[in-house]
């Protein structure tokens, strides 16, 4: 169940964030694209499903954990830009 975990909000962020090769996806292009890979099997439907339904949880404290780990790296590296 962790390894199953993992891959679901693996992939939620890798939608959800703003990447250099194109923008952060909407909600519905996110979910349209995690239950096509829950209907292939490739990852848990049931796990889907509660993520949606704690969408706006889950993205805030995604949003608070990522902001609190670039203030980290900036610390650690005086070099980093953000």
């Amino acid at each position: 169940m962790g390894s199953q975990i993992l891959a679901v909000a693996d992939i939620f962020t890798a939608l959800n964030e703003e990447r250099t090769y194109r923008p952060a996806l909407e909600r519905n292009k996110i979910f349209n694209i995690m239950y096509k890979m829950a209907r292939e099997r490739a990852i848990n439907g049931d796990l889907v499903r509660l993520l949606e339904k704690n969408y706006e949880l889950v993205n805030e404290t995604r949003k608070i954990s990522q902001r609190e780990s670039a203030k980290e790296y900036a610390v650690m590296n005086p070099f980093f830009t953000g």
